[in-house]
């Protein structure tokens, strides 16, 4: 390889003497010729050496390109794209993400040059897609979230379009593409948004898969478990059940396949079944069928255990998740002392996680503090429960500062869980400040998933109502059950049958309040036919 490095730099060094008498036609074959050299350096792992041969590259292509840039757009391109992954290797993502975007912007450009355009086995739109997802996957992981969806929307449709022509070449592109997107969107906590992109990853996979063996693959057993969770996510929950079982059942399927039983596989096999057991079980457990949700989180539990021996750092996440998830299922069956140490361990686990790498697991550490703070609520230890989950709430705010997107739904959900550890010790200022807190956090919150966060923000308004109302402070009463009652109307008119009480129980409320401030004749008319 050695003697092959010598050749490349000895093209690079005579390309390089002549580019500098006559760059217009020596610059193009100089560029060839330090990829060349980048591209072998990278073979070697020698990541360091290899940039400057990739930046040289695509600085003498960006010389040519203001002289013809219809001809010289179709070299800078790929020598972007090879720099910005590069830089992705390296670990500089802020370096790799305008290296991205230049090439993604010049694909753009010749998509619409009509040679390329009309063509139907043009290379553009191929290339196009590629360097959307990439610049995606940087944006996303630079937190530019929305940034992210928007590029990996356009990248899925370019794939559409070159599936349209040509499936056998690009579905499996195209399932990228939207594992991309529902990443983002899942981890945005957006699951109405995440819904269609995941129901089309599924079918997708399906279809593959049938073009293939015919059986089951372990990226449609993935694809299948994803849809479940986002079905139980946006509240349809006995349509994941369903998909549940059956990732579970393809899980098994793909495990009789494997002949190699040191296959890499066969990891990724089991934490999948894992955590399609552990998902199974939650959803079980918010359908209040805890006898059925038992199971399948205690057997997650014992395949974590295992798979924990072999790689601490890779599966202890997966392991806490499953014992949070069974502690909440003891806790829903009023086995408050079994509950409790699954939840201490999943957050002692966590928390040492966090403390090795804090960008990476804080926000598991802060969701498993929330978890044990119910837990000891549950158990009757209020004073410990608001404790830990006031450190909780401290840490979800940090994030949620951080990365509103990201990570207000979990200072929302954690304010709830503070919210009840306080009414249980009737401490009515800290009540208060956390239920404003609460209100403020849904209000924004709606803005990005209405459908998803109103029921949250229609109880919250009501109950920081009733606790003004019961410190007798009637008139900011008055003020938050009237929004109140639009949350819970809003509410009534998409599901009637789902939210008659709490449409009729705001009314009521918003009615006492309004007595109490001497408007009775508002009251008298709230109190009448709810219609």
């Amino acid at each position: 390889m050695e003697e092959q490095l010598g050749r490349y730099r000895e093209a690079v060094a005579v390309h390089r003497g002549l580019a500098e008498a006559d760059p217009e036609n020596h610059l193009p074959p100089l560029a060839h010729s330090l990829s060349d050299l980048g591209r072998a350096l990278i073979e070697l792992q020698r990541f360091d050496e290899a940039l400057p041969s990739f930046e040289e590259a695509v600085a003498a292509l960006r010389r040519l390109i203001g002289t013809d840039r219809g001809l010289h757009a179709l070299e800078l391109a790929p020598a972007l794209t090879d720099l910005g992954a590069l830089l992705s290797a390296l670990g500089r993502p802020d370096e790799a993400v305008p290296a991205w975007e230049e090439a993604v912007n010049l694909y753009r450009e010749l998509a619409v040059v009509p040679d390329y355009r009309d063509d139907p086995g043009s290379p553009i739109p191929d290339a196009l897609g590629s360097a959307l997802c990439e610049l995606g996957s940087a944006l996303n992981g630079l937190g530019r979230y929305e940034e992210a969806v928007a590029a990996l929307r356009e990248a899925a449709d370019v794939r559409r379009g070159l599936v349209a022509t040509d499936p056998e070449e690009h579905l499996l592109d195209l399932a990228r593409a939207l594992d991309g997107l529902r990443t983002v969107l899942s981890d945005l906590g957006r699951p109405g948004e995440a819904l269609p992109v995941i129901e089309e990853l599924v079918a997708v996979h399906r279809r593959l898969a049938d073009a293939g063996s015919g059986r089951p693959t372990l990226e449609l057993a993935i694809a299948v478990g994803e849809l479940g969770v986002t079905l139980m996510e946006v509240g349809r929950l006995d349509e994941a059940v369903p998909l549940l079982e059956e990732a579970v059942a393809f899980y098994d399927k793909v495990m009789a396949d494997q002949r190699d039983p040191y296959s890499p596989q066969i990891g990724a096999i089991h934490e999948g079944k894992a955590t399609t057991l552990t998902n199974l079980g939650l959803t079980l457990t918010r359908m209040g069928r805890l006898d059925e949700a038992v199971p399948p989180l205690e057997l997650a539990v014992a395949f974590h255990r295992v798979l924990v021996g072999y790689d601490p750092e890779r599966y202890v996440p997966g392991y806490t998740r499953s014992l949070i998830n069974l502690g909440h299922a003891f806790s829903g069956q009023g086995r408050h002392d079994d509950a409790l140490p699954q939840l201490q361990e999943a957050a002692r686990l966590r928390q040492e996680l966090a403390e090795l790498d804090p960008g990476r697991f804080m926000p598991d550490y802060a969701r498993s503090l929330v978890g044990f703070g119910m837990g000891l609520t549950n158990a009757g230890r209020p004073d410990d429960a608001a404790t830990i989950g006031q450190e909780a709430v401290n840490l979800c705010r940090q994030l949620a500062q951080a990365a509103p997107e990201r990570f207000l739904p979990d200072l929302a959900n954690a304010l709830g869980r503070l919210e009840v550890a306080h009414v249980r010790l009737e401490r009515s200022a800290d009540l208060l400040s956390v239920q404003e807190e609460a209100v403020t956090v849904h209000r924004e919150l709606i803005k990005v998933d209405k459908e998803h966060f109103l029921p949250g923000l229609a109880r919250c308004l009501s109950n920081l109502g009733l606790t003004y109302d019961g410190l007798g402070r009637p008139g900011d009463a008055v003020l938050v059950m009237n929004e109140a009652l639009w949350a819970h109307e809003q509410l009534f008119l998409r599901r009637p049958s789902d939210h008659m009480d709490g449409y009729l129980n705001a009314r009521r409320h918003l009615a006492a309040c309004l007595a109490k401030v001497g408007r009775h004749d508002e009251a008298a008319q709230l109190l009448g036919n709810p219609q």
